[in-house]
């Protein structure tokens, strides 16, 4: 078994006022993973599933780092920082 391995290098930025999407990729470990975020905090109006989609519309321009954890269905856990920036339109 492979370990666990953020494919994800970057999340690109979100626009205020803008739907976003964006998935986070692993590989490694067993599926299903689970994500959550262990420090830091989303700019207001996105949110991150447990099943690793980034989410939401932005209220306003953000430039923060938040820690996301992925965890395997064996609890093998994996954890990586990743900015978020949200730019004005």
């Amino acid at each position: 078994m492979a370990s666990l391995t953020f494919i994800t290098e970057s999340v690109p930025d979100f626009t205020v006022g803008v739907a976003g999407h964006f998935a986070f990729v692993v590989s490694g470990g067993t599926p299903p993973y689970t994500f959550t975020i262990t420090q830091g905090t989303l700019p207001r109006g996105l949110t991150l599933s447990k099943t690793g989609k980034l989410s939401g519309t932005a209220r306003r321009p953000a430039d923060t780092t938040v820690f996301i954890k992925v965890t395997d269905i064996f609890h093998h856990s994996l954890t990586q920082a990743f900015p978020v920036r949200v730019t004005a339109p």
